[in-house]
């Protein structure tokens, strides 16, 4: 279903920039762009990488899961990327804050408004935001594992 989208870069880059610029804005310290308007927040390296990343994760582990049936090459996948996660300071200092869960909050809003877009239930209505900050290969290596 993922390789069905037309864009699905643009989708997840929607449904971050809600997550962090309305839903819950105390994200922008963990990506450095409390200060940047949203319309500029893809074009930063730290946020648009990581929107390019995670979607490139969603793209593996939908192609692992769906075509391959590599049930632990996908699961390598998101522990790694979940390992990752955990040592970022301050995802780690609020990782177990019972009011705000970022990892809670960012599994809840794509569950709710990624879905859609897969079964086909939404279409994607957006505006162009912008281009993405591209990570180089060896900058995403280096930065975040997926």
């Amino acid at each position: 279903m993922f390789q069905r989208l037309d864009d699905p870069k643009e989708i997840v880059g929607m449904i971050f920039l809600d997550i962090v610029y309305e839903i819950e804005p105390d994200m922008k310290k963990a990506f450095s762009i409390k200060q940047v308007p949203k319309a500029g927040m893809l074009r930063m390296p730290k946020f648009g990488g990581h929107i390019s990343r995670f979607t490139e994760l969603l793209d593996k582990t939908t192609n692992m899961l769906g075509f391959t049936e590599n049930l632990a090459g996908a699961l390598q996948l998101v522990r790694k990327s979940g390992r990752a996660h955990t040592s970022q300071g301050y995802l780690e200092a609020n990782q177990h804050n019972f009011e705000r869960n970022y990892f809670e909050i960012v599994m809840n809003v794509f569950n709710e408004r990624f879905i859609p877009f897969l079964t086909g239930q939404e279409e994607k209505q957006i505006e162009n935001t912008g281009s993405f900050y591209e990570p180089k290969e060896q900058e995403q290596m280096l930065e975040d594992p997926f």
